[in-house]
């Protein structure tokens, strides 16, 4: 259950962040914040810390890192297929 409610938090983060990517984009007429690429960063981060929080409290880590590949992969997955519609072609 904590791991579908984790990947849940991704994906609520995910619309959070490209939300405010489009925003300050259309601010600036510009489109040089790529949201997807930043949530990515964002969310290995937030992993990497739940991680080692969880390792810390007595979790084996075997079990804890299977379970945060899942956690990440799954919300920068749909990151990354967002991002490539946004990615102008090239001839």
């Amino acid at each position: 259950m904590r791991t579908l409610i984790a990947i849940l938090i991704g994906v609520v983060v995910l619309l959070v962040v490209l939300v405010a990517a489009t925003e300050i984009n259309r601010r600036r007429q510009e489109d040089t914040l790529d949201g997807p690429r930043v949530f990515i960063w964002i969310w290995l981060g937030a992993c990497i810390v739940d991680f080692w929080i969880g390792a810390f409290t007595g979790h084996r880590i075997s079990v804890e890192l299977g379970l945060h590949l899942i956690i990440f992969i799954v919300p920068a997955a749909l990151a990354w297929f967002l991002s490539l519609g946004r990615r102008p072609k090239q001839s």
